[in-house]
């Protein structure tokens, strides 16, 4: 979410994005096939690798909580995301699967065998997928959703929320997207 300058040069910095070229807070949701939202992570500065940012959650061991406790034993669970989710903390008997270009198809081999070396935690394994982009898609359109609410678009008042505070504002807003996804009042 774009934030104005602050005017301290450290927390200037702190909230510089480099990605998108200006400053911000940053969060990530996990959202399930159907496009509801199930978790909001904290919020932080623009400068947070999502990486890191997921790796220092609690969001592996909240999701092995509450879907891994009745889970039958054929059902596969995964963690869908993008490039930089490739070796991210995930729960127990989860798969990560990262999204993956063609150009990258003449590359497998050499990072298969790198990452098959041993060398990692078997949390950091992840399998690069070009079928996940349709799952990855219904999270694009949930945090589309999130954004129509315009509150989010409002880079003023934005900018005035605090960060500690920004977190309850967004749990709102996902509640009130669910909301719309349940009465069929879709994005």
């Amino acid at each position: 979410m774009k934030i104005w300058t602050p005017e301290d040069s450290k927390t200037a910095r702190a909230f510089f994005n480099k990605k998108h070229g200006y400053h911000a807070f940053v969060f990530f949701i996990v959202v399930t096939a159907d496009g509801k939202i199930v978790y909001i992570s904290d919020v932080r500065g623009g400068t947070e690798h999502d990486k890191t940012h997921w790796n220092e959650s609690d969001v592996p061991e909240e999701l092995e909580n509450v879907y891994c406790q009745e889970k039958p034993a054929e059902t596969i669970l995964s963690i869908g995301g993008d490039k930089a989710y490739r070796g991210v903390r995930r729960p127990k008997e989860w798969e990560n699967r990262v999204t993956k270009s063609a150009e990258e198809e003449e590359n497998d081999e050499a990072e298969d065998h790198e990452n098959s070396k041993g060398n990692k935690e078997w949390w950091c394994e992840y399998i690069k997928d070009v079928k996940i982009a349709r799952p990855r898609a219904v999270v694009e359109r949930s945090i589309g959703a999130m954004k129509k609410w315009l509150i989010l678009e409002n880079e003023a008042l934005i900018s005035r929320v605090m960060v500690d505070e920004m977190r309850s504002l967004l749990v709102l807003i996902a509640a009130l997207t669910n909301y719309q996804l349940i009465t069929n009042r879709t994005w």
